[in-house]
């Protein structure tokens, strides 16, 4: 939590938080009627991102995010080498974990709709990051809640 220590203005102090994150268990309770269930370990690293349309590999970075552990056989997942930080944390030992599932693309069954899950709640914040938020990324994924069907 240190690493996204901020100042108030307000109280005019600098404020580390004791929690952060999303609250994956309300989330999970959620999306468990589509088959969707977020993990409890945390992963970071750069990711690569390129379209069917696109020519050139963007990158953004997926900071302290956590996993996708369940997800429906007719959807899409995404996964990226990241750096496990709850090893990390817990052993100090630094482990690049090969296949990190990150992104959820789902078209629901009978047209209902369609779901886009990701695993790191703050990567559109960019004012903790070193490297920079690719929009690129987001705007591909809300392209596939709108238009694209697979």
């Amino acid at each position: 939590m240190e690493k996204i220590k901020f100042f108030d203005e307000n109280t005019r102090q600098w404020w580390s938080p004791q929690t952060g994150g999303a609250n994956i268990p309300g989330l999970n309770e959620l999306l468990s009627i589509f088959g969707i269930q977020f993990g409890n370990k945390i992963y970071s690293g750069s990711v690569r991102w390129k379209t069917m349309n696109d020519q050139v590999q963007r990158r953004f970075y997926y900071n302290s995010g956590t996993s996708i552990t369940e997800f429906p056989k007719n959807g899409m997942l995404i996964s990226a080498p990241l750096k496990d930080e709850t090893i990390q944390e817990l052993s100090g030992v630094s482990l690049i974990t090969r296949s990190v599932p990150i992104i959820g693309l789902l078209q629901t069954q009978n047209g209902g709709g369609r779901i886009a899950t990701f695993g790191d709640s703050g990567c559109v914040d960019n004012s903790f990051y070193k490297e920079e938020v690719s929009f690129f990324f987001f705007f591909s994924v809300f392209f596939f809640l709108k238009k694209i069907h697979f």
